[in-house]
């Protein structure tokens, strides 16, 4: 009985050793299962984000390589070099002219209907946000000016708003009468003469004003130029630093169908400072002209890979109009918030409309400076921000090479913005020439 009980234990033993044998076999099975399917799923997220990396890490290389070589050709670039060299920016190169001879201002008068005017507009024009819905200025025009409201800055006793024109460094030149303001108040040409100089505005032209990074409008504020110390400081302190007062954007309100321009005189992001009443306002239209590079090789500098005329009317419409293709790649180009393609595009060649072939290059060769290839309407160009950029596609397939946005200051530039009336295109592989921007410790 005692050998029949141990064999039975035995057995039961050994059934048991077989059973959890099998058990941590099993288990073992689906861990390796486990960690092989966890591996190949690794490895499936391993390869997109690498492939991901490869391409951002290619198009790295491809930019210092072009930087590279465009230093190497034209000389390091200056930190604060801009590639705008059009009327509208602070290019290094724009050109400037006297006031004398490109702005005039010259008195004009309002009587007792403005005073009414500024009265039945004042509520609404007080309660209007001052801090969005920008535009940028365009300081090409001619216009009829009457300061009409104006907000003092909080908490200082006395400030003087200005709106003029620096040119070539010196002094500012202002186009309207000085407004007075005090303690944080609000103030209108119908309640307080003495403030707003009532009746009184300026007719300005100043359409043949040439910008640039000496020459720009200005929106500032000044302080009483006798008394106390602290204001002949601070009035030094503007005038040294007038540069930061260069208007750059505007807000432009209509209330009850007149039209008032607003600017900020203190550089706070607030344009109430200074509202005039707009007639007969003439803006002249915006021209720029972006030369692109590059959809292909890092030593090719003729800027002709696309060139693009951006234009806004004097209505405020926006239209772009391609000129030149000399790429070979397909890209996109977006210009605010409107995009055009090279491939499955109609262009206009031999005066006849046909489908583009993205691996051809057009007017570029043998150019023709007054042809068009395509014309389509653009939305929310901003011709101060230079809000455009080209996505460049891999060749034959439709993977992003790289995106081009116009470049920071002091960046290695694959877009240029010059003014259209006097700037063509190269010749294909005709590089721009040494002297179209001035190299850093020149």
């Amino acid at each position: 009985m005692a050998a029949t009980h141990t064999v039975t234990i035995r057995i039961f033993v050994l059934i048991i050793k077989v059973f959890m044998k099998k058990s941590i076999m099993k288990g073992m099975s689906v861990l390796i299962a486990g960690m092989a399917f966890a591996s190949c799923s690794h490895d499936a997220v391993y390869d997109e984000n690498h492939a991901e990396k490869e391409q951002a890490f290619k198009a790295e290389q491809v930019k210092a390589e072009y930087k590279a070589n465009f230093e190497k050709r034209y000389g390091k670039i200056d930190p604060n070099q801009s590639w705008d060299f059009t009327n509208y920016s602070d290019a290094n190169h724009a050109s400037t002219r006297a006031s004398a001879q490109s702005v005039s201002s010259s008195r004009e008068w309002l009587f007792n209907n403005f005073k009414y005017l500024v009265k039945n507009d004042r509520d609404q024009v007080k309660s209007i946000d001052f801090t969005t819905g920008l535009k940028p200025w365009n300081p090409n025009f001619s216009a009829k000016l009457y300061p009409a409201y104006c907000h003092a800055i909080e908490g200082v006793k006395y400030t003087y708003y200005h709106i003029g024109i620096v040119e070539n460094g010196e002094s500012p030149y202002d186009v309207l009468p000085t407004v007075n303001t005090k303690s944080g108040f609000w103030y209108d040409a119908q309640k307080d003469n003495s403030n707003m100089n009532v009746n009184s505005g300026r007719a300005i032209n100043s359409k043949a004003l040439q910008t640039g990074s000496n020459s720009y409008w200005v929106a500032y504020y000044t302080y009483p130029t006798t008394g106390q110390q602290e204001y002949k400081d601070g009035n030094k302190n503007v005038m040294d630093n007038i540069s930061s007062f260069k208007i750059e954007y505007y807000k432009e309100i209509v209330v009850n169908g007149d039209k008032y321009w607003c600017f900020d005189c203190n550089d706070d992001g607030d344009y109430s400072d200074l509202i005039c009443l707009v007639d007969d306002a003439d803006p002249a239209p915006i021209r720029k002209r972006y030369m692109i590079e590059d959809l292909g090789a890092t030593d090719d500098f003729d800027f002709n890979d696309i060139v693009v005329d951006v234009i806004q009317e004097s209505n405020g419409s926006q239209k772009a109009q391609i000129r030149a293709m000399g790429g070979t790649l397909n890209f996109t180009l977006t210009i605010g918030s409107t995009s055009w393609t090279k491939k499955g595009s109609k262009i206009s060649v031999g005066g006849a409309l046909v489908d583009t072939d993205y691996t051809k290059m057009y007017n570029t060769e043998a150019p023709s400076y007054d042809l068009v290839l395509a014309e389509f309407t653009v939305s929310g160009w901003d011709f101060v921000a230079n809000n455009i950029s080209v996505s460049v596609e891999s060749n034959g397939n439709q993977s992003v090479l790289q995106v081009i946005p116009f470049p920071k200051e002091g960046d290695a530039p694959m877009i240029v913005a010059f003014d259209p009336i006097t700037t063509h295109w190269n010749l294909e592989r005709d590089p721009f020439d040494s002297g179209f921007y001035k190299p850093l410790g020149e």
